[in-house]
């Protein structure tokens, strides 16, 4: 089977008083096949110092999909403990990043713990 994963991401940026302009951008119905056969939907509560993210089944990562729940406090994303920083989400941001497939995802909330709502998918 192809085509098993569709993503639709979308952004609008409408600040008009300071920078005169308005932007959209938006990315409908990308399909993606995955080869794998497990995903983790989870919401994990993110220490404030290195959480690995709970990958149940999975060895080869494909998309990480997550929302920052806290109101105050930001969660950086990293690969491995102590890795290299791939994301920062502050508090209500959300985010879709294709994984290469070597990555451990970590995660860490800055100053306070946070929740971490996210889907995992395999490659």
């Amino acid at each position: 089977m192809a085509d098993e994963i569709t993503l639709t991401i979308a952004a609008t940026v409408d600040k008009p008083t300071t920078m005169n302009q308005t932007a959209e951008f938006s990315v409908t119905d990308l399909l993606r096949t995955m080869t794998g056969n497990d995903i983790v939907r989870k919401t994990q509560t993110i220490g404030t110092t290195d959480t690995a993210l709970d990958m149940g089944a999975i060895t080869n990562p494909g998309f990480l999909v997550a929302i920052n729940l806290d109101a105050t406090s930001r969660i950086q994303l990293y690969n491995g403990a102590a890795g290299l920083v791939y994301g920062s989400l502050g508090p209500g941001d959300p985010c879709c990043i294709p994984l290469d497939p070597t990555c451990v995802p970590y995660a860490k909330a800055i100053p306070t713990a946070a929740r971490l709502d996210y889907l995992l998918i395999s490659r």
